[in-house]
């Protein structure tokens, strides 16, 4: 007995160790590590480094204030003053038309073979035997409830009465927010297509207002045609997926 109350103290001293204690008696909870610390000492070395770059470039005959001047001048014309040169309204919305196409077509594509694959990935209806592709839908597959699935099997429904009568209704919701999220970055993939490899669309017209036109007003037209395009579909993917759940 007194060997155990002895343990049973020891143990009291090492916790109390552990714990702070407020005026009041309550435990203070804080992390035992130091993964804040690291953090900070990283953002501290990456701005140290960048201050040391920005003083030792070799600026040559460049006027830092007259640049700095010229870009907050480019600035405003983008972002105060934009207005179309080279194209009109009706093009652009037609080649923004163009690029929610290529999004959609690829996002299409995709999904339909990521679903058709997390069926055969999931563990809960078959053996792994595919590669981990379709991660998403086959994480959404397998977060079921076994007893579902398993009460079919016992029932004699075939792999396909499975997933009609149990896995679909069960995970339409997240493949439907999986899929709507594919579709805001593959819209965003299709821009920098457009302006990169010349594959058409708005990301094309505001490569050629950038860098062939060097029309400020143009620029900053389509850029706002693209934040507000961004803005409404993702508003129309968040009252989707509300419906869906």
């Amino acid at each position: 007995m007194e060997a155990t109350a002895a343990v049973t103290q020891n143990t009291k001293t090492d916790l109390s160790q552990l714990f702070r204690h407020s005026r009041d008696g309550k435990i203070v909870i804080r992390a035992q590590h130091d993964t804040i610390g690291q953090i900070w000492l990283v953002l501290l070395a990456l701005s140290a480094i960048a201050v040391l770059g920005f003083a030792t470039f070799d600026y040559k005959e460049i006027d830092l204030a007259a640049a700095l001047q010229s870009t907050f001048a480019n600035a405003r014309i983008v972002f105060f003053k934009p207005a179309l040169t080279y194209d009109t309204a009706l093009g652009c919305l037609y080649q923004l038309l163009v690029t929610f196409c290529l999004g959609a077509l690829s996002t299409i594509l995709g999904a339909v073979a990521a679903l058709f694959l997390s069926l055969l990935c999931a563990r809960n209806l078959s053996r792994p035997s595919v590669v981990n592709v379709t991660k998403a839908y086959a994480e959404s597959i397998e977060e079921m409830d076994e007893g579902t699935i398993e009460a079919l099997k016992a029932s004699g429904a075939n792999f396909w009465q499975i997933v009609c009568q149990a896995v679909w209704p069960a995970t339409v919701s997240y493949m439907v927010a999986w899929t709507f999220m594919r579709f805001e970055i593959n819209f965003t993939n299709a821009v920098a297509m457009g302006a990169a490899a010349g594959a058409g669309g708005i990301g094309y017209n505001l490569f050629m207002a950038g860098s062939f036109y060097l029309d400020l007003n143009e620029m900053g037209y389509l850029t706002y045609m693209i934040v507000i395009a961004v803005v409404l579909l993702e508003m129309l993917s968040t009252r989707i997926k509300a419906k869906v759940k």
